[in-house]
């Protein structure tokens, strides 16, 4: 099938709107997900505006002939050398989490006059140390099912592409290959493998990558399940034959896990508390197509593939997105905005009065809504809940 221009409009907006904000602009997701793409249509969108070619500086440190550049000093001295006088300049940096002292170079980099950085990084174990004050980071997922069938020159009805996106992944690549499984098996094999050997079995040197990977296969299978550092210190206890693994060390592999993009956190969230409740999250796959590349269990029920389906859409429109307790019960996902919040219940299949009961004990009035692929089960009275075909609510409709 084939590909057309991914348009990213979300995306766009955001860089846009940072625009003479005085901070380095980061674009972070994992590897693949589209970022430099979408930083050269952006640069091109600059440039249309009547910017020179001179104002324009683009640096990779992710490339081994530009690897002097890793030392923030060099790096500041050839931008200061490639400048034009007299005029803004705009400087592109792909992987400056790269960069050998990071902090530096971003304090280098907003001391200097007239001058606008977009940057890009697929792991933020060293971004998210920097000063909020100087940086704005972006954070970018894979391919929205929106986005996704935007891309398709030929799809079929709105249900038929969904079974494809569930299927296929939502990595930009991989749209013009829905048939072709002679492109989509290497190309996750070699993503899974990269994202957990080079960024995170280097970052720990691990002698032993069996404990790696069951702990990435055990976080896959329970998607959506609360998983403390405590559970996957045992994990890697059995696996390296150790007995001493702490839940300090379990908690370093899960949050190196995230760093790199491969997995997802939700919070667990008190609801009558207003309070995050530390020491379990929930871990989603950045692009649940990736599990049986993971492990041996080839497919997740319908319920877990929607669940996280359903997450990574709404942390591409709320800034936090929770999983919610109130009482004894559960609701699936509490999100919060600037100015706007809902709370959501997943129900791939089956009746949908069961999830309604946790939204009674609710006492403010942000909209509640649930998530379904199946509405033959309608209850007839809902309480004011919106109850939203996931198609629908996928292709924008808010509830």
């Amino acid at each position: 099938m084939p590909l057309t221009h991914v348009a990213r409009p979300h995306y766009l907006a955001k860089l846009r709107s940072c625009l003479g904000n005085g901070t380095v602009k980061i674009l972070a997701g994992p590897r693949r997900c589209g970022k430099t793409t979408l930083l050269a249509e952006f640069k091109n969108e600059l440039l249309a505006t009547g910017l020179t070619q001179d104002q324009v500086l683009t640096f990779d440190l992710d490339k081994l002939a530009q690897a002097e550049f890793l030392d923030s000093e060099i790096l500041i001295r050839q931008i200061e050398r490639l400048r034009p006088q007299n005029k803004r300049v705009y400087v592109f940096i792909e992987e400056i989490q790269q960069s050998e002292n990071l902090a530096q170079l971003v304090e280098s980099l907003i001391k200097l006059a007239d001058i606008e950085v977009y940057s890009t990084a697929s792991n933020q174990a060293e971004t998210r140390k920097l000063a909020a004050s100087q940086c704005t980071v972006i954070q970018m997922f894979p391919l929205s099912f929106e986005e996704f069938r935007g891309a398709l020159q030929v799809g079929g009805s709105a249900r038929e592409d969904f079974s494809r996106y569930a299927k296929l992944g939502s990595f930009p690549a991989l749209v013009g290959h829905i048939d072709d499984d002679s492109f989509i098996s290497p190309y996750y094999e070699l993503l899974v493998e990269s994202l957990m050997y080079r960024d995170v079995g280097l970052r720990f040197r691990l002698k032993n990558p069996l404990s790696l990977r069951r702990v990435v296969a055990y976080l896959a299978v329970t998607a959506g399940t609360p998983v403390s550092a405590r559970s996957i210190a045992k994990i890697l206890a059995a696996a390296s034959g150790q007995t001493d693994i702490s839940d300090i060390t379990a908690g370093r592999y899960l949050q190196a896990l995230v760093d790199c993009g491969m997995f997802v956190t939700a919070d667990r969230y008190d609801i009558k508390q207003s309070r995050v409740m530390p020491g379990i999250s929930k871990y989603y796959l950045t692009d649940p197509a990736m599990t049986p590349y993971i492990t041996a269990m080839m497919e997740r029920s319908v319920e877990q593939l929607l669940e996280n389906i359903v997450f990574l859409e709404l942390k591409r429109r709320y800034e936090h997105v929770y999983a919610g307790k109130i009482g004894t019960s559960e609701i699936d996902f509490v999100c919060r905005g600037e100015n706007s919040g809902c709370y959501v219940q997943v129900a791939a299949t089956g009746p949908v009065a069961p999830r309604l009961r946790p939204f009674r004990a609710l006492r403010d009035r942000y909209p509640c809504l649930i998530i379904t692929l199946d509405q033959s089960e309608m209850p007839e009275n809902t309480g004011g809940v919106s109850v939203i075909p996931a198609v629908d609510w996928l292709l924008g409709e808010r509830g």
